[in-house]
């Protein structure tokens, strides 16, 4: 991202400034425009799950006997996907995710990721 390069910085480790570094990508944290990169990030991301959506390959969760399907929730600078249970399904959303980090630059933090899926499901096939 362009309003990053050329700043140089240091972290504050633990009560000790590091040495000088140049970050290659993301925003400073508490950068007014951070919020406003995100949504655009995001929109492209969210593209990508509606077409997959629509072509039958993501299937969301059904929260109401209306038909209103959920397939995903973005916050600050969170995300929260939802999807049927099923490996094929997660595959689609893995595939969304790695075409997504491909051509924005970012990339999902596996650390900070959790999955959680239905009671209904065995531990199995949720493995």
């Amino acid at each position: 991202m362009m309003c990053v390069e050329g700043n140089m910085m240091k972290i504050n480790w633990n009560g000790t400034l590091t040495d000088w570094i140049l970050p290659s990508r993301g925003v400073r944290q508490g950068d007014p425009m951070s919020p406003y990169l995100f949504v655009l990030c995001m929109e492209r991301l969210s593209h990508r799950i509606n077409v997959a959506v629509e072509n039958n390959q993501w299937k969301p969760l059904s929260l109401t006997s209306l038909g209103f399907k959920l397939s995903r929730l973005f916050f600050a600078d969170d995300l929260i996907l939802f999807s049927e249970s099923g490996t094929n399904h997660m595959e689609v959303i893995k595939r969304c995710l790695e075409d997504f980090c491909e051509s924005s630059g970012q990339k999902v933090n596996l650390n900070k990721s959790m999955m959680f899926v239905s009671p209904n499901i065995s531990r199995q096939k949720a493995q």
